[in-house]
């Protein structure tokens, strides 16, 4: 299978990266940071910003052009889905471009604080959770504020990291 990701690399993104990595898949991520730790077996794309850090000039100068070119990637990776970490920015890209199946796992903050923050950030947060074909969470915590935004209950499935449920349960 190939997988795309939309992530930050780091702690929360390269064990997913590694499993899938290391079970034969195919594995792109597409990101606008850096490379951090070992991303071995992942081919990196880098999205680079343009223009000054402050947020809103950020989106209106770098939307387009981001646009145009994650649709040209993901027409040369031609993944069989899109699976975006955290909701923020990078992952509009996955909703408006129109891909599916396309997976989405929020990590807490961008869920439970950042809608609070401004209208244009719960506007982003809950169009992504509306277009989202399964959203992935870590956490009970998490479903109610995901239905809150818009989730649809069914599309909502809880995942538990690193934890074999089977050999630790209550």
């Amino acid at each position: 299978m190939r997988i795309c990701f939309i992530a930050s690399p780091g702690i929360h993104t390269n064990p997913w990266l590694k499993y899938f990595a290391d079970n034969g898949h195919e594995v792109h991520l597409i990101t606008t940071e850096s490379s951090r730790g070992s991303t071995d077996n992942v081919k990196l794309h880098l999205l680079k910003r343009f223009g000054p850090r402050i947020r809103i000039i950020n989106y209106l100068v770098n939307s387009i052009p981001m646009m145009l070119r994650f649709k040209k990637l993901i027409r040369n990776i031609n993944p069989d889905i899109i699976h975006a970490h955290s909701i923020m920015d990078t992952t509009l890209l996955g909703v408006v471009s129109g891909f599916h199946p396309f997976v989405v796992t929020p990590w807490g903050s961008d869920v439970l604080i950042v809608p609070k923050q401004s209208k244009f950030s719960r506007w982003m947060v809950r169009y992504v959770l509306k277009r989202a074909d399964l959203i992935a969470c870590d956490g009970e915590h998490m479903m109610e504020p995901l239905i809150e935004l818009g989730a649809e209950p069914q599309k909502i499935k809880l995942t538990y990291f690193g934890v074999d449920t089977q050999k630790f349960k209550p």
